[in-house]
């Protein structure tokens, strides 16, 4: 199943914009708080926090959706800022 996981992975990263990849990867690659992130990328706080819950719901509606996984494989998962 890795390899399932990892092509719904790569298939919601294409519909990522350049802004939005770069707010995932401080987040959870570089483990940055929202306000670190607000400040490398000159933007307001308030709005990374918009752009990580955007993409939260985006990343839980897309394994919602995937005919590739049931909901049990996920129902441990917990969406955080």
């Amino acid at each position: 199943m890795p390899g399932m996981e990892a092509t719904v992975h790569n298939r919601y990263k294409q519909t990522l914009s350049q802004t939005e990849q770069y707010v995932l990867s401080m987040r959870y690659s570089d483990d940055l708080t929202p306000e670190e992130i607000a400040l490398v990328l000159d933007m307001p706080t308030d709005e990374v926090e918009s752009v990580l819950l955007e993409l939260q719901r985006r990343a839980w509606a897309a394994l919602q959706s995937s005919t590739d996984y049931s909901m049990a494989t996920y129902g441990h998962l917990r969406l955080h800022t």
